[in-house]
């Protein structure tokens, strides 16, 4: 603020008249995977300062009488010596209203001000992320004297899911799939972001291999026209680890006519 006054950037003497702009407001919301994924509308509670209804926002108990501050001699500002600059800054003792009262206003303690509740509906957009933040112009706290608001930042925790991880706008999902599907084939069913697909398991199907579902991912966040990730599909073998005689039988006639061994070549 000393700097900004050093270089006249956003600065009249008028005391009191002077319009006061709202800060800015930071809310942490929490969503769940598929909201995220999805978009949603959440209601944001938060609390602001506004101006003072019964004082109007001077501090003043009405009907008081009002004096000129004497450190900044009613401009509101201080001047201090700094080299071969002279730095304005506001005045600490009047808050830069340039007026001071000796009988305060009860509401507001002589502040001008008053914490108030808020609560905002925003639209979360799909795509959004752990740690992206949303800027929601005017919509932070008011400004006092007629001056502007300040902006609303939304800071966004997405929590995991317990059957997909997100990797960028792809989604990865792991499937198990028996010895038999995984070298006979065959098909499964595959959850998704919106409904169940069946997917085809090929024969020979090694532990590990991954089938990439195009455009059933995450969509991309602020894109100009409708993108989405990938839904990667993770097939992992399930290795029974008891076995009745008859499959036991089955597996030692399979061994039998297996054409090599599987093994490092020596």
């Amino acid at each position: 603020e000393e700097f900004a006054g050093m270089f006249g950037q956003g600065r009249s003497r008028g005391g009191g008249k002077r319009q006061q702009k709202g800060r800015d407001v930071q809310v942490q919301v929490e969503l769940t995977f598929m909201e995220a994924a999805k978009g949603c509308k959440k209601n944001l509670n938060f609390t602001v300062s506004k101006e003072c209804k019964t004082c109007s926002g001077d501090g003043a108990k009405p009907g008081s009488s009002t004096r000129k501050c004497a450190v900044c001699r009613g401009t509101g500002e201080t001047m201090n010596g700094m080299g071969f600059f002279q730095v304005h800054s506001t005045c600490r003792a009047c808050q830069g209203a340039g007026m001071v009262t000796e009988n305060p206003c009860e509401d507001c303690s002589g502040n001008g001000r008053v914490d108030h509740e808020m609560m905002e509906e925003v639209q979360i957009p799909a795509g959004v992320a752990t740690d992206v933040q949303l800027r929601l112009p005017g919509k932070g706290e008011p400004g006092g004297k007629g001056g502007q608001p300040g902006q609303l930042f939304v800071h966004i925790i997405v929590a995991q899911h317990p059957v997909f991880t997100r990797e960028g706008y792809d989604v990865h999902v792991e499937i198990p799939i028996s010895v038999s599907q995984a070298i006979l084939g065959g098909k499964v069913t595959v959850p998704t972001l919106d409904r169940p697909q069946v997917v085809a398991i090929s024969p020979g199907t090694q532990p590990g291999k991954v089938v990439a579902l195009r455009n059933h991912g995450i969509a991309h966040l602020q894109s100009a026209r409708s993108q989405f990730g990938d839904l990667m599909v993770h097939f992992t073998v399930v290795v029974p680890k008891t076995l009745t005689e008859q499959q036991k039988t089955l597996m030692e006639q399979f061994a039998r006519e297996e054409a090599e061994p599987v093994g490092p070549k020596v």
